[in-house]
């Protein structure tokens, strides 16, 4: 209504991004990318215009419109200053993922942090692409990975190490994987990952 009887004022931009929003939230996905899809062609210049591009992407991506999103995630990855640049990458990566791109979607989780060094993101990042790595047996790039991802501290870290053990052990390096696992058991007693640690400790 108030984008109808008042289309030049300066609140239709914040009224778009709240219908798009409540739209999103209802798990409208379809009509909240025709209203993102709106705010975009009459407001790019928004302030809220990258943050719109942004949900855009994650509106296709409920849809299963991968390609799409990922180009939509990717240009808001590369605007300046965005403070949700680390969420898109890892949504552009998970739409190659969900492609079964799994070589294309471990290299943009690793693209992360080093674009990206100060972000809280770079743990999880790396765990994904280690994952993506195994799945497409690759050992060699999923070792380096899980590796670097327990260089951080994050709350995904025991299933890092569960991985990198898998990784070991797939590697033929039992004796690589023992001392990961046990210092992953020692920090994390109260983990979810506990019994998957403990059993592959014993493999």
């Amino acid at each position: 209504k108030v984008i109808a009887e008042h289309p030049t004022s300066d609140v239709v931009p914040d009224v778009y991004y709240a219908l798009g929003t409540a739209q999103q939230e209802a798990g409208r996905d379809k009509d909240a990318a025709t209203t993102y899809r709106a705010f975009l062609d009459k407001f790019p210049k928004d302030k809220l215009a990258g943050e719109c591009r942004l949900r855009l992407g994650m509106s296709l991506l409920q849809q299963k419109g991968y390609a799409e999103a990922a180009k939509l995630f990717e240009q808001s990855a590369a605007l300046a200053d965005f403070p949700l640049a680390d969420f898109a990458v890892m949504q552009q990566a998970r739409c190659s993922y969900e492609q079964k791109q799994l070589a294309k979607a471990a290299t943009l989780y690793e693209t992360l942090p080093k674009r990206l060094a100060a972000s809280a993101k770079g743990g999880p990042a790396m765990l994904a692409a280690g994952k993506c790595w195994y799945q497409a047996k690759d050992m060699p790039r999923a070792e380096a990975a899980l590796t670097a991802a327990l260089t951080r501290k994050f709350d995904d870290a025991p299933e890092a190490a569960y991985w990198l053990g898998q990784t070991l052990l797939e590697r033929k390096k039992p004796t690589d994987a023992v001392p990961v696992l046990d210092k992953a058991i020692a920090d994390y007693p109260k983990s979810a990952f506990l019994p998957q640690l403990a059993f592959t400790r014993i493999n």
